[in-house]
């Protein structure tokens, strides 16, 4: 008989059996409510399992439109809040999921919605793939195409910049070239402007007609930026400066001429005309023109970064037309008032020049060995700093060099840390360290895949098919509760009925069962429920990995002041006011404290990767559901063990009792089948994704194998760029050194040429002098043979 049917029966034949059982002892009323209460559970939750059917067990590829337009939305709402890698995350997958995607309406979207977000994350070879597709496949009709087109360019802007134009230079000039055919653009002028740049700096390192077609591509790039960008500015000072290189002097003049004239508000401005400013000098200076060159260098504030450079050309201008006195006390206000100038020491021996050249010996002679005391001193140091370097790191020699900032003066650290090859090596080798952290991390992407893949329930994966597994999860819950409702529904109908010996068996069950109850009862059962349990276990799981985070910045700090004191340790080295057995000890301590701190480091990290491994499992959410479903299966087998037993009573009743317990039972075998028809429904969802899942495997398996690789090129490139900026930053030193040796060379040499010069003068005025003398002697000998005569 269906239960439909059953429980109209029920509603009619209700006070019939009450009065049937008026005497046993049993609660008819309540049992018979009990029993119809749980029917209509099981009934709904019957109808719940066929609308997951309904809604989850279908073939992937037959999904509904509805589906494809909700999770687009989706993505793109992500997208919309910055949420990159959740957007290319949906939309992947809905990619691999929709069968024939090429040709939906929305795929190009798609693609322009993925390009754009792994353009965001950096992940700019993934993006460039997704951007040319839009691009190239679909062209200028796509609203997205400039914009595609203008993050094309920013990349192999990127890219080139990165590699030092080592890279496919052509790529900013191809894209480009698109970008060029339309009009109007998100950071059209920004693009312009990079480009331009680009063009000119490559000039910077061509020859010949190379060179001139850079510059002439250069300056017509310029040339586009409209007049009301923010980037007029700057453009017009590189037009200015092509201009120059060609020879347009004139032209050139103008634009720099125009550029001084501005307002300049902010700092960008500001230092835009002021390098016009030097320019339009330098023309003037070209032109002999040096009354106006003077003019123009002092148009220059004195806070200008500038300022020293400025005036340094103008007192070569006084030293051209011979005004020695102007030039010396330029130099005197300069060294005064910019004593950290980088110029200062080519000032000081300029300035004892212009005091020779001026026959003032005494003052040149007073700035050439002011200039020897100052800095002779420093090439021993850069000696010393050179033997200390060999064998170190490029940022351990940078290191060492701020070490010894106490020994070396000022102006000495500014020139061996403006060089811009050591920076650059530097920084190539913190972006090489920066690609090593992201390749660790990749390998730490692929493990928490890995761990996905192997997990018993592959559905979780996708994000929708977990969702049908959580609900099928909850009806199974539902459904042990009936099985638990019902059991006691048929203990509570065959009451006293039960013979001693049964009795005991079924005392014991009830015991365990209520032992199970209460675990049973801790277990959260509905979907919401368990995403609360799951998000307070992540919560507790982050908060501990937040402190093992703290916990592995505090080690680093312990490594940089394990370094700072090994630094200190190997300055002292050798010094005889400190004790060499005293420094021995605390070598030996540092050494040991270095060997823990490796000790420390290795179990943090290992903490770290355990912590990262169970917060995947939470998030997973296998531990909890082999630990609930252990519980269950005990609950179940108590439950069906007093559930046969209580079947053994059934003679013992009357023919009425018997028709509402095997109602019971009919109940029961309902229950168990609709357990099964969730399990049938998990094995379902399992068939679906294990053709995606096998692809997601292959796909993780390559992509393992390609890290593998890139993890390799990248040490082999690491260990060439660590040797390359070491080599670099000694160049430096040896560079800076040879500096100073000039200048202290070229100041010994001004102490001479004053002394030679001194000397000289004062040979000539010894010899006018005795020639002089003879004259007067002669005078004196005619005079005095004239007396004679006489």
């Amino acid at each position: 008989m269906p239960p439909k049917t059953i429980r109209r029966v029920a509603r009619i034949l209700g006070p019939l059996f009450l009065f049937l059982f008026l005497g046993t002892g049993t609660a008819v009323a309540d049992v018979q409510g009990d029993l119809v209460n749980a029917e209509e559970r099981i009934e709904e939750l019957s109808k719940r399992l066929e609308e997951l059917r309904g809604r989850f067990v279908r073939p992937l590829e037959a999904r509904s439109g509805d589906y494809f337009k909700t999770r687009l939305q989706a993505a793109r709402f992500q997208h919309k809040q910055g949420f990159y890698e959740e957007s290319a995350v949906i939309l992947i997958d809905l990619l691999n999921t929709t069968k024939d995607v090429e040709n939906h309406p929305n795929y190009y979207d798609i693609c322009w919605l993925i390009g754009d977000s792994f353009y965001q994350m950096a992940y700019y070879q993934d993006a460039i793939k997704w951007l040319e597709l839009l691009v190239y496949d679909k062209g200028q009709v796509h609203p997205q195409f400039k914009e595609a087109v203008v993050r094309l360019i920013d990349i192999a802007l990127r890219v080139e910049e990165a590699t030092d134009g080592g890279g496919k230079t052509d790529n900013a000039e191809k894209y480009y070239s698109l970008l060029s055919r339309t009009e109007g653009s998100a950071g059209w002028d920004m693009i312009q402007y990079a480009h331009g740049k680009s063009l000119f700096f490559k000039a910077e390192t061509a020859e010949g007609q190379r060179q001139a077609d850079f510059l002439q591509k250069a300056e017509r790039t310029f040339r586009r930026i409209p007049e009301t960008s923010e980037k007029r500015i700057e453009a017009d000072y590189f037009i200015a400066t092509i201009l120059v290189k060609q020879g347009k002097l004139k032209e050139a003049m103008d634009i720099f001429n125009k550029l001084r004239a501005i307002d300049a508000k902010d700092e960008n401005k500001r230092k835009v005309k002021e390098l016009a400013t030097l320019a339009t000098a330098r023309i003037l200076i070209e032109s002999q023109e040096y009354e106006e060159a003077l003019s123009v260098y002092r148009e220059i504030p004195i806070d200008s970064a500038f300022v020293d450079q400025a005036y340094y050309e103008l007192c070569r201008i006084y030293i051209e037309k011979g005004k020695f006195e102007q030039a010396a006390l330029t130099m005197d206000m300069l060294l005064g008032s910019l004593k950290d100038s980088m110029y200062s020491p080519d000032f000081m021996v300029l300035k004892g020049n212009v005091h020779l050249w001026d026959r003032n010996y005494s003052r040149a002679d007073e700035a050439f060995k002011t200039v020897d005391a100052k800095y002779s001193s420093v090439i021993g140091e850069m000696d010393k700093l050179l033997d200390e370097s060999t064998g170190l790191k490029a940022e351990q020699i940078q290191a060492m060099i701020l070490g010894h900032a106490v020994t070396l003066p000022h102006i000495a650290v500014q020139w061996l840390q403006q060089e811009k090859s050591v920076t650059k090596a530097m920084d190539l080798e913190s972006d090489l360290q920066e690609s090593e952290d992201n390749a660790v991390a990749g390998q730490k992407i692929i493990g928490t895949l890995r761990r996905n893949l192997k997990q018993e329930s592959k559905a979780n994966i996708f994000l929708n098919m977990r969702e049908g597994r959580e609900r099928g999860l909850a009806i199974r819950n539902q459904l042990t509760e009936s099985r638990r409702e019902l059991v006691t529904i048929s203990t509570a109908l065959v009451g006293e009925r039960i013979p001693a010996a049964s009795r005991k068996r079924l005392e014991e069950l009830q015991t365990e069962k209520k032992r199970l109850e209460e675990l049973w009862a801790k277990i959260p059962k509905t979907v919401q429920q368990r995403e609360e349990r799951r998000g307070q276990f992540v919560g507790q799981m982050e908060m501990l990995e937040k402190t093992i985070h703290q916990l592995k910045l505090q080690v680093d700090d312990f490594q940089t002041v394990i370094n700072d004191v090994m630094a200190r340790h190997e300055h002292l080295r050798g010094n005889p006011k400190i004790s060499q057995t005293y420094l021995g000890k605390v070598k030996k301590e540092v050494n040991d404290f270095r060997s823990f701190h490796a000790d420390l480091k290795q179990t943090v990290e290992e903490l770290e990767r355990e912590v990262n491994r169970q917060l995947d499992d939470i998030r997973i959410g296998d531990t909890a559901n082999r630990q609930d479903e252990v519980i269950r299966r005990e609950l179940d087998a108590v439950v069906a063990e007093e559930k046969d037993l209580l079947a053994e009573m059934q003679t013992m009743l009357t023919p009425s009792g018997l028709l509402l317990f095997n109602r019971i039972e009919q109940a029961k075998t309902r229950s168990d089948k609709l357990d099964k028809d969730v399990l049938a429904f998990f094995d379902e969802l399992e068939v679906l994704v294990s053709k995606h899942v096998k692809k997601l495997d292959q796909q993780v398996t390559e992509e393992e194998k390609k890290l593998k690789d890139y993890s390799k090129a990248l040490a082999d490139l690491q260990n060439r760029s660590t040797e390359l900026a070491a080599q670099i930053a000694r160049v430096n030193l040896k560079v800076v050194r040879q500096h100073f040796y000039d200048i202290v060379l070229q100041a010994n040499v001004g102490l001479i040429d004053t002394a030679w010069e001194e000397r000289e003068e004062i040979r000539a005025d010894v010899d006018a002098l005795l020639e002089t003398r003879s004259t007067e002697k002669q005078r004196l000998t005619n005079s005095f043979e004239e007396l004679r005569n006489d």
